[in-house]
């Protein structure tokens, strides 16, 4: 085994905040819109949205000019869990929700139309219903057929569902 580097609080550089007036429960970091820079998706838990922003800086430092504004995209209410793959096999990387709305928890996919939008008008949002509450999901290929299937757990009712992809 080769041994690492140590972390510390010291290998890290001062924290940057970016305000986007909404309690917000995970983050998703990949490029949505294919220009080989890592941008951010967020989903608000309790205004129904997904938050996202591309990344416009240059290689280097970060500072708060980093991103774009936020775009604010429609979601269901108590988005929680967030995660992205490319599940409709078109080299777009897609978004995948969680939402805690109980009997209506669901996992939601938002495709991506290529140029990293994921617009009502872009869309069409496709909701796979969950028992409990939705918290976290994950994407991979579990039965080895070379198409990817969603997991995610189910809070209060002590389960992981999945979907196999078809």
């Amino acid at each position: 085994m080769t041994p690492g580097v140590s972390i510390t609080t010291s290998s890290f550089g001062t924290r940057i905040d970016f305000d986007i007036n909404e309690e917000h429960r995970s983050v998703e970091v990949a490029d949505f819109d294919g220009d080989g820079d890592l941008d951010i998706a967020t989903p608000g838990a309790a205004g129904s949205v997904l938050a996202l922003a591309r990344n416009v800086h240059l290689v280097g430092s970060l500072s708060a000019t980093s991103f774009e504004p936020f775009t604010i995209i429609p979601a269901y209410e108590y988005a929680a869990g967030i995660t992205s793959d490319v599940l409709d096999q078109d080299g777009d990387i897609d978004l995948v929700l969680t939402n805690e709305a109980g009997a209506s928890a669901a996992i939601s996919i938002f495709s991506n139309d290529g140029s990293g939008s994921f617009e009502a008008a872009a869309w069409p949002r496709v909701e796979l219903p969950l028992g409990g509450i939705a918290i976290y999901p994950g994407i991979a290929d579990l039965d080895g057929d070379g198409l990817l299937d969603l997991a995610a757990t189910s809070y209060g009712e002590g389960a992981i569902s999945i979907y196999q992809r078809q």
